[in-house]
């Protein structure tokens, strides 16, 4: 599911007349039809999101309705190959996903269908690269739709639903994508993970798509590049496109290495050794039955690799044994230190081979090392949990402390007196020849997995949710940024002034042109914004966390409450509101927060606030709880049981509070009525200008429109779960999960 909601999206337009429609066909079977009976008419497409836009692209023609079929007369098809098998699982209903996470369209008077759609070529749906698209154009959901009915030769194709409305926004470039290893040398810089990308001039693409997660890599040179990782995933380019390797057992690849172009070898889960002799990828026999997490070597005839025991697998140039090395740890990671080699693993041990034989050493530290590196056989640094750094000077080891007890993932080296170790909650440290001293503090909230260098001096690091971190002489900036956060909110003093926010901290903004990121310090996750003015905007989040933006830079602001907070509104400075676990509630006076006196409620939580002045303020949430403000003291009240996860009113007999399974309270003045938005899922996203203006956002990139009599779909191009919507002069902007935003051209009635 991934690979599609990545990326990539597959399409598939159907050509063919317009007919009844077809009732829903049975679920596809597991097994691939034959491919005897394939469809020349059938385009294949994808959607492909790029920083320039959204693009659509052929990808091939000839495909097949599987025996479940059912694609019909001049639709649409939206495709998901949930399991890889090659057949191709859809759901028709435009701009919507179901439960199972079937992306949909919406086939319109035509009628709807379920059904399977078969590939013929077995690594068509998971291995088709961009450099196999034909760019056709800017991608639109009306001409799709149009391209499609009339390919029918259909003389009035029928129109597509309320296409006015909104357009995907990404601010960020490839959503879901998570890095774990870096490699910098041999002409190449690449950061790998459930992607894989590459730098060139022109700053980082993506080279390899979304796939199994790697962890490893080694290269020749810039065009003979090997990467490894889970299921026995690998990866090869040579210079122009990237190969994937079929056959092999499906284990789980630990490391790659490899003495010359010709002789590579991968090690994994239950002692799996493979070999590229440069003709093809061969399993090899050996004793070892165990993990095996990291392999060196010294050439064709002296390679070993090491894992889950204190033995050591040596290949000879003709069988590979198990040898012994006087260690009973468990080993992680293992380096060249000049004629030596030294492996790292559990309990702080270290083993150093050399000069034809193995060597336990004790590090100091009683826990897990996962990193090491060294330069010559005089220099080495092992790094681990807790903050464990120890370092080699060609006879012991001995502890360094680096003040932090985060665990360190990785380390490298420009020379013994410039040393970066990374780690736990974006921790990045460096080695300056005298001692350990904290750098980038503020940049990142993220787990930094690798860190990498070139010869020109410059420093990479990556971040597990995507993002890569660079530093030259200027020190560190964000070279690469990460697609994965989870917007919860969305407050806009313009068009060209929109602040986000979201988990880990995240804090986005919009300029009217591209959206930039921030995790300023601490790295809690944020849930709400809302703002006065462009110079006075309010974040909250988890452990009582509140932000306040005054123009210039985001500053903490002290709060008596470790509950999480949830929703946030104000009127002026003096009235400033926020709700959370636990049924806190906060308010702002003169500069400082202070808990509301709100009686006894502690049992319910609280998830979103509204008023329509600091005499009439509603506070919603766990259980259908509502709390009520009028200027003098706090009343409760309920709505039957159901979760309440948003509010918003045009004045004190205009409120709505938004529930689950598309059920919205309305509140007149004097009491709080139920009705139903007409569509089985969750809003949490609830905003509006009017009686006759209102936006409820929510599940599978959904948002509806109520214009005083009913609520109605918009189309939209977004996916995701959309949780948070506003809007100003006449745009409206919608945040959700995996970075999702979307905006309007223009709102209904403007």
């Amino acid at each position: 599911m991934d690979r599609v909601r990545g990326t990539h999206a597959w399409i598939a337009l159907l050509a063919a007349s317009c007919g009844a429609p077809a009732a829903p066909a049975a679920p596809p079977t597991a097994e691939p039809a034959p491919c005897s009976d394939v469809d020349p008419s059938v385009a294949l497409y994808a959607i492909d999101r790029g920083e320039d836009g959204v693009h659509l692209r052929r990808v091939r023609e000839g495909a097949r309705p599987s025996r479940a079929g059912g694609a019909r007369d001049g639709q649409v098809i939206l495709a998901t190959d949930d399991n890889d098998d090659g057949i191709v699982d859809y759901e028709l209903y435009l701009g919507d996903a179901d439960d199972d996470g079937h992306l949909q369209i919406d086939c319109g008077s035509v009628g709807c269908v379920r059904g399977a759609y078969t590939s013929c070529d077995p690594g068509l749906w998971a291995e088709t690269e961009p450099a196999e698209y034909e760019d056709l154009a800017p991608f639109d959901v009306e001409d799709v739709w149009h391209e499609a009915t009339e390919a029918a030769d259909d003389p009035e194709p029928p129109e597509p639903p309320q296409l006015e409305a909104i357009r995907v926004w990404p601010p960020t470039p490839e959503p879901r994508l998570f890095l774990g290893d870096l490699y910098v040398g041999a002409g190449a810089t690449l950061a790998m993970g459930s992607g894989l990308l590459a730098r060139g001039e022109d700053g980082w693409r993506s080279v390899g798509g979304q796939h199994r997660m790697l962890d490893g890599v080694w290269a020749a040179g810039p065009d003979d590049v090997i990467a490894v990782g889970q299921e026995a995933e690998i990866r090869r380019w040579d210079g122009a496109a990237w190969q994937h390797v079929y056959g092999l057992p499906d284990n789980w690849l630990r490391d790659v290495w490899g003495s010359g172009p010709d002789d590579v070898y991968g090690v994994g889960m239950g002692g799996l050794v493979v070999h590229w002799d440069g003709a093809a990828w061969a399993v090899q026999t050996t004793p070892a039955d165990r993990m095996l997490n990291a392999i060196d070597g010294f050439g064709p005839e002296l390679v070993f690799a090491v894992g889950n025991s204190g033995r050591a697998l040596r290949w000879d140039g003709s069988a590979w044994t198990q040898v012994e090395t006087g260690s009973e740890h468990g080993f992680n990671a293992m380096t060249r230190a000049g004629d030596a080699l030294i492996a790292v693993g559990t309990s702080g041990a270290a083993i150093h081979y050399q000069r034809g034989a193995w060597t336990e050493h004790r590090t100091g530290f009683a826990g897990e090392l996962g990193a090491v590196w060294a330069d010559g056989e005089d220099t080495a640094v092992a790094v681990g949990e807790n903050g464990a750094i120890a370092r080699w000077d060609g006879t012991s080891w001995r502890p360094q402390s680096a003040r932090t007890s985060s665990d360190l993932l990785a380390v490298w080296g420009q020379s013994p007196d410039s040393i970066w170790a990374v780690g736990q909650g974006g921790t990045i440290l460096h080695w300056d020849g005298a001692s350990w001293r904290p750098e980038a503090e503020a940049l990142s909230c993220d787990h930094i997995t690798a860190v990498a260098g070139d010869a020109d001096g410059i420093v990479y690091a990556t971040e597990a949710r995507g993002g890569v971190l660079r530093r030259d002489a200027s020190g560190w900036s964000v070279d690469r940024a990460g697609g994965v956060e989870e917007l919860e909110s969305v407050w806009a003093a313009a068009p060209d002034d929109v602040w986000a926010v979201g988990e880990r901290g995240t804090i986005a903004h919009f300029d009217g042109t591209r959206w930039t990121w921030r995790r300023p310090r601490p790295c809690h996750g944020l849930h709400a914004v809302f703002g006065l003015g462009p110079r006075d905007v309010y974040a909250v989040g988890d452990e009582g966390t509140v932000m306040r933006w005054d123009g210039r830079a985001w500053r903490v602001e002290l709060t008596p409450t470790t509950h999480d907070l949830r929703g946030v509104f104000a009127f002026d400075d003096e009235h400033v509101y926020a709700v959370g676990e636990a049924g806190v509630i906060l308010r702002r006076v003169r500069g400082a927060w202070h808990v509301e006196d709100a009686g006894t409620d502690w049992a319910h939580s609280l998830y979103g606030v509204w008023g329509s002045s600091p005499q009439d303020v509603f506070a919603v949430g766990h259980y259908g709880r509502i709390r009520h403000f009028d200027g003098v003291s706090w009343s409760v009240e309920s709505t039957e049981g159901m979760e309440l996860a948003a509010v918003w009113g045009s004045g004190p007999s205009d409120v709505w509070a938004t529930s689950p399974r598309g059920q919205i309270w309305h509140f007149d003045g004097s009491t709080w009525t139920q009705g139903t938005l007409g569509v089985d899922a969750f809003f949490p996203g609830l905003w509006g200008t009017a009686p006759d203006d209102v936006y409820a956002a929510g599940s599978a990139g959904r948002v509806l429109h109520f214009d005083g009599r009913a609520w109605t779909p918009m189309t939209t191009a977004a996916t995701r779960i959309l949780r948070g919507v506003h809007g100003v002069d006449g745009v409206l902007f919608a945040v959700g999960a995996d970075g999702e935003a979307i905006r309007s051209a223009q709102l209904p009635g403007e």
